[in-house]
């Protein structure tokens, strides 16, 4: 920790090489995050709310999720891996490019392919593209559910 902060660049170098590390921190991490998620549904219940919108990486990975409809969004993955590069240049200005694709190499082979996501989403939006293509996707996805 650093000043009462986890550092994640030291945490991620731990859990990664260790399997049943990373499966130790994972059952923490989704504790919390599902109760984040049962309290902000809650709220959002009680405020009428008419669609809410959950960003859940690991939402079909793990159980205890209830949705009405699932979104996957997918994209070529050299793609994703040039966004992260990039994304992670702005934030860490010491990483290198190729720590980053390394990095982003090995959070990929945990994370479950895109055909599974696909199988299991009732929509699917394809952000190889710019935003204004992914704002229309979505706005086809609305018309379909509300």
């Amino acid at each position: 920790m650093i000043e009462g902060e986890i550092n994640r660049q030291i945490l991620g170098k731990i859990v990664f090489g260790d399997l049943q590390k990373l499966a130790i921190l994972e059952e923490i991490i989704h504790k919390k995050v599902k109760e984040k998620y049962q309290n902000f549904l809650e709220n959002c219940k009680k405020n009428n709310e008419k669609i809410i919108v959950l960003n859940i990486p690991l939402l079909l990975e793990n159980d205890g999720y209830k949705c009405d409809y699932i979104v996957a969004i997918i994209a070529d993955v050299e793609i994703r891996k040039q966004r992260f590069i990039k994304r992670e240049m702005l934030l860490k200005k010491n990483e290198t490019e190729e720590n980053l694709a390394e990095k982003f190499d090995k959070i990929v082979s945990k994370q479950m392919p895109d055909e599974a996501r696909i199988s299991k989403a009732n929509f699917i939006i394809n952000s190889d593209k710019n935003k204004d293509d992914v704002k229309m996707q979505v706005e086809e996805i609305l018309k379909k559910i509300i």
